[in-house]
């Protein structure tokens, strides 16, 4: 008989236990929890998304006297659509395809052992997170006059070898909102405040924000609502 899940004990077999969606599978539920539907008015309608025609940054020119003009660019991607394809970025295509190879056996793996490989990785996770700054993407439009009406979808076609780049909601948050999140202690960064004039987010810890990410239906980016300080 195929196990029933509902909150919390959803948020606990998924995420705390280190189950997974995998996991549900294997559970053999017959379908989606609700927890994991998106409203109708959230969800993706391929035929009616309009094309993305920006072509992908090419990163070899930041070595060269286009350095600026490519900043620029990145900069404006995360400011309105906060999805962006880089190209000739130095990763090669075999390391790609290796990740994808890895994360594939890592994910069959079971909860106790996929937890033990992530403590035994931690250290070198957070060292990437410090110094960091193909499948089709489709990205809701928040609010941007020059990708026309609020709400709307965007299909942004794959390119062969590119890295796609996601604002996520972390980075949004301590850019103070400057840079679009697609759908640990943080906060703005003070020197983003301090420019702005006002911090557009709260101090949160972040086992906080996954608890609530996690522990709740999804819906567009209502997880920002977290974070957001109410205006007075």
């Amino acid at each position: 008989m195929a196990q029933v899940l509902t909150m919390p004990n959803l948020f606990n077999f998924v995420v705390r236990d280190g189950n997974g969606v995998k996991g549900m599978v294997d559970a053999g539920l017959s379908k989606v929890p609700r927890a994991y539907l998106q409203p109708p008015q959230e969800r993706i309608d391929k035929d009616a998304a309009r094309k993305h025609g920006q072509p992908p940054i090419d990163l070899s020119k930041l070595d060269g006297p286009k350095h600026d003009q490519v900043a620029e660019q990145i900069v404006r991607a995360a400011e309105s659509l906060g999805f962006f394809q880089v190209v000739n970025h130095g990763v090669p295509v075999e390391i790609l395809e290796s990740l994808k190879d890895t994360a594939h056996d890592f994910f069959s793996m079971s909860p106790k052992k996929k937890q033990f490989t992530a403590r035994k990785i931690k250290k070198v996770s957070l060292e990437y997170l410090r110094t960091s700054m193909s499948m089709e993407v489709i990205r809701k439009i928040e609010e941007d006059s020059e990708f026309e009406k609020k709400g709307e979808w965007v299909e942004i076609p794959p390119v062969p070898g590119a890295l796609v780049i996601n604002v996520g909601d972390m980075i949004q948050i301590i850019s103070n909102g400057k840079y679009k999140s697609a759908e640990h202690r943080i906060a703005p960064l003070p020197q983003v405040v301090e420019k702005d004039g006002q911090a557009l987010y709260r101090e949160f810890v972040l086992a906080d924000y996954m608890k609530n990410f996690f522990g709740n239906a999804h819906d567009g980016k209502k997880s920002l609502d977290f974070a957001t300080i109410n205006a007075a």
